[in-house]
């Protein structure tokens, strides 16, 4: 881990998002496996860009199904970004196993996503983000954050790993991959759960046997 001091120069930013969304729940647990994604950080105001491609969305085998056109979209970074795509965002294409939002002039929030089902049931899902809450990487980096998605009332939640490859002289980031959030350190070492054979963290943030 690589940290950067003195800290004087750091300023609070007010890109904050709370609350629940409209329209979700978290009535059904998910999992979302996720893969390496770029980035860029705008050092001058703490944000920055996310561009993921196929990560995979599997709902539990409990859920009720999905209907991507009819539901909102959310995608949280942290606690301190979340961005929401109203239902009936999402296009369906004619077939309905592929969902698309485009809006390439925003300069925050969800500025593309795209979904498309698998055969087996889960989702590969695309997005952009823009404007996200990324000023924890001015100061420290490798950087272990909390992410989640919403689709309907089906969340699934992860770690990602934060990192900038070329150091503080480039404004490239990094999203490594999984990484395993305190909280689900401290859920597993208290639960029946964290005693259980084989059972790892790998896409959740606390993992669930069926997964």
């Amino acid at each position: 881990m690589r940290i950067r001091l003195p800290l004087a120069a750091l300023v609070a930013l007010a890109f904050a998002y709370p609350g629940a969304a409209p329209g979700t729940d978290g009535s059904f647990d998910a999992s979302i496996a996720v893969r390496p994604a770029k980035g860029k950080l705008d050092e001058s105001r703490g944000v920055g860009s996310l561009k993921v491609r196929r990560w995979r969305f599997r709902p539990r085998s409990t859920s009720d199904g999905l209907a991507p056109a009819q539901e909102p979209v959310v995608v949280s970074v942290g606690d301190r970004t979340q961005f929401v795509l109203p239902a009936g965002a999402l296009v369906a294409s004619k077939n309905g196993k592929r969902f698309r939002y485009k809006n390439e002039g925003a300069t925050q929030g969800i500025t593309s996503f795209k979904l498309k089902q698998r055969r087996d049931g889960a989702y590969d899902v695309w997005f952009t983000l823009e404007g996200v809450v990324m000023d924890q990487l001015l100061v420290q980096y490798p950087f272990c954050d909390t992410f989640s998605l919403e689709l309907g009332n089906d969340e699934a939640f992860s770690g990602i790993d934060f990192d900038r490859p070329r150091g503080d002289r480039s404004p490239r980031i990094k999203v490594r991959g999984f990484c395993e959030p305190e909280v689900c350190r401290e859920t597993l070492r208290t639960s029946a759960l964290g005693r259980a054979p084989g059972v790892t963290a790998r896409h959740s943030v606390c993992p669930d046997p069926e997964f």
